[in-house]
């Protein structure tokens, strides 16, 4: 009499478990990606940050810096490094920024600066 009855719960029970285990897997994995997320959106607006930080300190720097040919200079930030790089072309500095952030992500921008009017033109990142 048992030799002849099929078994309903063994395999209801693996279909069961099997379901909740991909549930898990799925949720495990958006938790990741999200999280992921949330890192790489708070390092480019360190990235933006330390850029703004950087092109105020050019403007600055090309102020005083008038005459000069070339300038380069190199500042340390909290979050990363800045190098600036100015070129002397008429009355404007071809300038270019190079942002590193302490996990080597990089952000470049080059633009045209006139220290007369104070005026940021042709903006290339």
């Amino acid at each position: 009499m048992i030799r002849s009855e099929r078994g309903f719960i063994l395999p209801m029970t693996v279909i069961s478990v099997t379901i909740f285990m991909l549930f898990v897997i799925h949720q495990a994995n958006m938790y990741i990606t999200e999280k992921r997320f949330y890192k790489e959106s708070e390092e480019i607006v360190e990235l933006d940050y330390l850029m703004q930080q950087a092109v105020s300190d050019a403007k600055q720097l090309l102020q005083v810096e008038q005459n000069s040919a070339k300038v380069e200079y190199t500042k340390e930030f909290q979050e990363g490094t800045a190098h600036i790089q100015a070129e002397l072309i008429e009355t404007s500095f071809r300038v270019r920024v190079e942002c590193r952030t302490i996990n080597e992500r990089k952000y470049i921008v080059r633009y045209i600066y006139d220290p007369e009017a104070d005026k940021i033109t042709n903006w290339r990142e």
